[in-house]
């Protein structure tokens, strides 16, 4: 059957009708209408710029981290892995981009080659872009990462900070803000470097048009560094043998190019904050330093002389006492996991000893003692057991020739303050010896040649009764004069010495924090009796007891391991010492300001131990020619100035406390009051004329910027007028120039009791 909709062709000269031909039309195959669709060469050209927009983009963030590291510090992560993270950042990205480039340039003349009857222009942009993304990995990679190798660590620590402190250990320098675990520890050795960036940027341009031929850094222990310009290191280091702050001042030398004045200024480089300090005790004599104090000596050899790191472990709050010593820097560790050692020089010279805390960090802290020649034999003390507490101890001669005519053994109690509990007498360099009991001791020998010369030399540290464990702990107290915890120490008002704890007040609270117990057993138990009772703690570890009456008190630590049939005991007599007078002097904000410093004294604490009697005036004197007499009040204010006349800012008050029955009792802050001069400064300012440039008959206004309250003010307009005045009365002022030329405006500003200060700027009139 035929389709209804299409006729069967018959060849016919007549026109169609119109229906048929509209029929006709619509019988024909129309082609499928096709949306419009982007080519691939398209699509490819529109990634690869897109691709190329952030590579470029990436490129300047990355340049722009380079150029300012310290923005990712901000985020919390340490310089040295920033470097590192720019590091293998810039290696990883250019590294790949190089391979792409590689790719693309590979691929590209491939199709270059083997495509044929189509456009090869597209390959050819296509390599060379390749060739510009391979040229641009090598090039740029290889500066950028060159740049992020330039980057050094205190640029990054200390970019804001006029002085960059490093310390050099053997691995290498470290700056102090680049490692949070890195805690500077006297005694040690820090050099300096001056933060040009930051002078030129922001120092330099407040100094004028100037040449510096001079610069150098005070260190605040005493030591001052010139300065190298080539290399922008201050020349040395500064040995710092005490912990606490100390503030480092930059002095300038410098010429003013206009006026060709030789001038001097002073900036302030920030605070030096050494945390703790390991102490140095000779047994012969005290640490002497030299002129520049950049050396300790300990004395003649043989020297014997004991280290105490123990305030390290309380400042830095480690748990456990884990340090290991080499005493002499030969790399061999001499002892270990004890803070109070000893260590006998035999051999005059310079000794690097070098100290590790492996809880605190991997640095090992090191520095140099001086042990000198000695004009007399060296000898050397030997010590053998024999029983228990029997010793047989021996003199030897490093100079085998030497001949003695006398020896004296001298018996040290080294807990006992050093005190001599013994003396033998011999003609022989050996004799034996009974210790009295548990203990630690030394043997002093006093010989004298047969030339009449007298020397001596002291054993190492003997342990008799040496303990089945080693106890570490901690000793606190608080009382009404002290409501808060704080640590004994060997001297105050509660202290600990050879086995005795001394106390003024009652009720007072003992507290004892048991840190280390070596070795450290599972089966090992600890206890701690108070004259024979338990006391009970809540972690083991901290026991506190309370001393409330005035009898002598015995507080025993126990620790016992019945498995391995040891026990130790350690005790400790707790005795009152009741004074007259219980006082407690604060000062407050702080002992050291600037003036006008304004300090406030508080004895409020105070208080009498004698129920009968009670304070009825307080004497304060100040020191600095001002006394307050028989004042009820326990707290009082005073404001200090520096003393310019007799250029002294240190005063030592003293507060004279008198009772109802006629007691008098003088008692000072434990550190002195110290007064730093102020720091004026004055600033001119042409006001209406900030370029420094006007014209003849312009009417130029002046100010001055000055701290603090001026007692005169004398000015010159360099035009030949003066002008003086007294306090802030022509702190602004007006002058006309009638003649073209170049002047220079001074100004001179004088205090009451500060010293002048003065400034100048140029003024170019056309």
């Amino acid at each position: 059957m035929a389709d209804p909709f299409i006729s069967s062709p018959q060849p016919s000269t007549s026109q169609p009708s119109t229906s048929q031909s509209s029929i006709s039309q619509s019988s024909i195959p129309q082609p499928p209408r096709r949306w419009s669709r982007i080519s691939m060469k398209t699509f490819l050209i529109w990634c690869g710029t897109l691709f190329m927009i952030v590579i470029w983009g990436l490129t300047l963030i990355f340049y722009r981290l380079i150029s300012n590291p310290s923005q990712l510090t901000s985020l919390g992560i340490d310089p040295t892995t920033t470097k590192s993270l720019l590091q293998v950042f810039s290696t990883v990205f250019f590294g790949l981009l190089t391979f792409l480039g590689i790719a693309v340039l590979m691929v590209n003349l491939y199709r270059l080659i083997t495509v044929k009857n189509k456009s090869k222009i597209g390959y050819g942009f296509g390599a060379i872009g390749g060739f510009f993304l391979f040229i641009l990995g090598i090039a740029v990679g290889a500066r950028i990462l060159s740049m992020v190798n330039g980057i050094s660590i205190e640029n990054i620590v200390d970019s804001n900070r006029l002085i960059m402190p490093y310390v050099q250990f053997k691995s290498g320098p470290v700056y102090t803000r680049s490692d949070a675990a890195l805690k500077l520890i006297a005694p040690t050795s820090i050099s300096y470097t001056l933060n040009t960036t930051y002078f030129n940027a922001q120092i330099l341009p407040t100094m004028g048009q100037v040449s510096i031929p001079d610069m150098s850094l005070d260190c605040g222990n005493g030591q001052t560094l010139p300065i190298n310009f080539t290399t922008r290191q201050f020349v040395g280091s500064c040995i710092y043998f005490h912990k606490g702050n100390y503030p480092l001042t930059l002095d300038v030398s410098y010429i003013n190019i206009p006026t060709g004045e030789r001038l001097k200024k002073t900036f302030t480089g920030g605070t030096m904050t050494i945390d703790s300090e390991i102490s140095v005790t000779p047994s012969n004599g005290d640490v002497t330093f030299n002129d520049a104090k950049t050396e300790m000596s300990v004395g003649k050899v043989p020297s014997k002389v004991t280290f105490d790191a123990s305030q390290v472990f309380s400042d830095l709050k480690l748990n456990d006492y884990t340090i290991t010593w080499d005493f002499n820097g030969d790399g061999t560790r001499d002892k270990q996991n004890q803070s109070n050692v000893s260590y006998v020089y035999k051999e005059a010279k310079l000794y690097n000893v070098d100290i590790r805390f492996p809880l605190l960090n991997n640095y090992i802290y090191t520095f140099p003692i001086r042990v000198e020649q000695s004009d007399v034999p060296v000898c050397e003390i030997t010590a053998q057991q024999n029983k228990e507490a029997q010793y047989t101890f021996a003199t030897s001669f490093l100079d085998p020739n030497v001949q003695v005519t006398s020896y004296q053994f001298d018996i040290v109690d080294k807990k006992n303050k050093n005190n001599i509990i013994d003396t033998v007498k011999s003609a022989t360099p050996q004799f034996d010896y009974q210790f009295p009991g548990k203990g630690t001791y030394a043997v002093q020998t006093t010989f004298i040649t047969d030339d009449g010369k007298q020397g001596e030399c002291e054993s190492d540290d003997i342990q008799v009764g040496a303990t089945d464990f080693q106890i570490f702990y901690d000793l606190n107290y608080k009382s009404p004069g002290s409501p808060k915890f704080q640590k004994i120490l060997a001297s105050g008002d509660v202290t600990a010495n050879s086995w005795v704890i001394s106390i003024k007040e009652i009720p007072t609270i003992i507290q004892l924090q048991i840190n280390q117990i070596i070795p450290n057993t599972t089966t090992a138990t600890k206890k701690v009796l108070l004259d024979g009772k338990s006391v009970l703690s809540t972690d083991g570890k901290t026991f506190e007891v309370t001393i409330q009456d005035s009898k002598d008190h015995q507080i025993t630590i126990a620790v016992e391991d019945p498995t391995r049939g040891t026990k130790t005991e350690e005790s400790l007599t707790v005795q009152v010492n009741r004074s007259d007078l219980v006082w407690k002097l604060l000062v407050k904000p702080d002992t050291v300001g600037i003036d006008p410093f304004t300090v406030k004294f508080d004895a409020s604490t105070t208080q009498l131990n004698d129920p009968t009697d009670e304070i009825v005036y307080f004497t304060w004197d100040f020191w600095d020619g001002t006394i307050k007499k028989n004042l009820s009040e326990a707290i009082v204010s005073h404001t200090y100035r520096y003393d310019t006349v007799n250029d002294n800012g240190k005063y030592h008050p003293v507060l004279t406390i008198e009772t109802k029955k006629g007691r008098k009792i003088s008692i000072s802050p434990d550190t002195d009051i110290i007064v730093k001069r102020a720091t004026q400064t004055l600033v001119i300012n042409i006001d209406s004329n900030p370029a420094q440039v006007a014209n003849v008959n312009d009417r130029v206004s002046f100010s001055l910027q000055v701290n603090g309250l001026p007692a005169e003010i004398d000015r010159d307009f360099g035009n030949g007028k003066t002008l003086k005045c007294q306090g802030r009365d022509c702190i602004q002022t007006t002058q006309v120039y009638t003649t073209p030329g170049t002047y220079t405006i001074r100004a001179e500003v004088s205090y009451p009791s500060q010293p002048t200060v003065d400034g100048s700027i140029n003024l170019k009139v056309n």
